[in-house]
């Protein structure tokens, strides 16, 4: 059976680091595609060594990859912050109808 997974990689430093939140299993690598395929062996040993009690406890079959888009200005010493939410499942690939929107004003 073939499933896909996110890879989530993002730089550390000198570095770029690997997550799978379906499995919640991380590496890394020099490179981006290194922290990729150093990812997709880590995975794999996972799937290889752990036992389907393990498996079935951290597999999760729905992740959402967001991106959330901020622009912030103070207003009588009052930062005002908005954001607009987007968001995809990794595993159908739907997106919302329209993105989520909402203003916010710490207290």
């Amino acid at each position: 059976m073939t499933r896909k997974l996110t890879a989530i990689i993002e730089r550390e430093g000198h570095r770029y680091v690997a997550l799978c939140p379906e499995v919640d299993v991380v590496s890394q690598g020099d490179t981006v595609s290194q922290a990729r395929d150093n990812l997709e062996e880590a995975i794999a040993l996972f799937f290889e060594t752990a036992s389907a009690e393990e498996i079935d406890g951290r597999l999760r079959d729905e992740v959402y990859v967001t991106q959330v888009e901020m622009g912030g200005w103070v207003k009588d010493d009052t930062l005002v912050v908005e954001t607009t939410t987007s968001a995809t499942n990794t595993a159908t690939g739907a997106r919302p109808r329209t993105p989520i929107s909402s203003s916010a004003s710490p207290g």
